[in-house]
């Protein structure tokens, strides 16, 4: 009788220390290609974005030269900023669009183009040079105002109110119209990202400057934080959305899942692995997923916790996304939650 219980005891361990089944890997598990979205306009974007990367010097520069011809094409306008914005040579890409709009000062879609640019990648005080320089030219509503919004958020408040009251002699602005401004200039002063603002306020705001002119639209689209339906220049900035950035995370779902049945097969204990992580990631200027990081993590004293985290991050580095706005780093993240089934 003591043979057997012995031998019931060994078994009994034996089985428990197997643990779940795991079953095979998706095809994409191992392949260090990124897997489709399924969304052709997604594709599109990312796979432009994939092009502008692998560029040569002798295709940059042969597409420099078509845009900076006179009848260049927003594509090509386009491309090149972004060319240059991927391989880290903003101040080519400043220059090169403010020296654009200062051969043609009048052309306020250009200025739309440098001044946009720099306030997107939030070059405050780059802005505020390039608007005086168009000032010192020629003296235009929209220019003044968007001074004041760089000069604001580069910490010079009283210079700020100065331009905005400048914009006003150029082409009035109603009083109370002008104080609103100056508030909400105060209110949104930080040289960082920031919410949107009040959206009852910017569509008030917005209406009240439609027919000023593409800059003045510009500053108010700035100031309250909110993206235009199209473009207000010739060049496309681009945009994520939390929409977007899940979809694309959620082309690697079954190897996330892969993850996690080889992190709880190897467990080697009776408790199973379930719990949560959070994991926040950069999304750099032509797509590329950067440093995957744990945010928050939940997997209790599970000793396999870890390797899953591990094991989710390297999936999430084959991502890769459409261009964020203006090419400035986009901070996002995403949580996964995971039990036994």
């Amino acid at each position: 009788m003591l043979r057997a219980a012995l031998s019931l005891s060994i078994v009994a361990v034996t089985l428990a220390a197997c643990g779940p089944k795991v079953p095979p890997p998706p095809p994409e598990f191992e392949d260090p290609a990124r897997a489709p979205t399924g969304d052709s306009f997604l594709e599109a974007e990312i796979q432009h974005a994939l092009e502008l990367e692998s560029m040569t010097p002798p295709e940059i520069e042969e597409l420099r030269r078509r845009a900076s011809g006179d009848f260049a094409s927003d594509a090509d306008l386009t491309d090149y900023v972004f060319a240059l914005v991927g391989r880290d040579e903003i101040a080519l890409a400043l220059q090169f669009l403010h020296q654009r709009a200062w051969k043609a000062v009048d052309d306020h879609a250009r200025s739309a183009d440098s001044l946009g640019f720099a306030m997107g990648q939030m070059r405050w005080g780059v802005c505020a040079q390039m608007a005086r320089d168009y000032l010192s030219r020629k003296h235009s509503s929209g220019h003044f105002m968007v001074r004041a919004l760089c000069l604001e958020r580069a910490g010079e408040h009283a210079a700020a109110v100065e331009n905005l009251q400048a914009a006003s002699e150029v082409m009035p602005l109603d009083p109370l119209l002008l104080d609103r401004m100056i508030g909400w200039m105060e209110k949104r002063s930080s040289p960082g990202p920031m919410p949107p603002a009040d959206a009852n306020e910017f569509e008030d705001l917005l209406q009240q400057v439609s027919r000023r002119g593409v800059l003045d639209q510009l500053f108010v689209y700035e100031l309250m934080g909110y993206r235009p339906d199209q473009p207000l220049g010739s060049i496309t900035p681009g945009s994520l959305n939390y929409t977007t950035i899940r979809a694309i995370v959620d082309t690697r779902s079954r190897s996330y899942r892969h993850c996690y049945y080889l992190a709880d097969a190897e467990s080697k204990r009776r408790e199973r692995l379930k719990g949560r992580v959070m994991i926040e990631f950069d999304i750099g200027s032509l797509g590329q997923l950067e440093e995957p990081r744990v945010a928050l993590t939940d997997w209790g004293t599970h000793p396999k916790g870890s390797e899953l985290n591990g094991c989710l991050m390297e999936q999430m580095t084959k991502l890769r996304f459409p261009r964020p706005r203006w090419g400035l780093t986009q901070v996002a993240s995403h949580q996964f939650s995971f039990s036994p089934d």
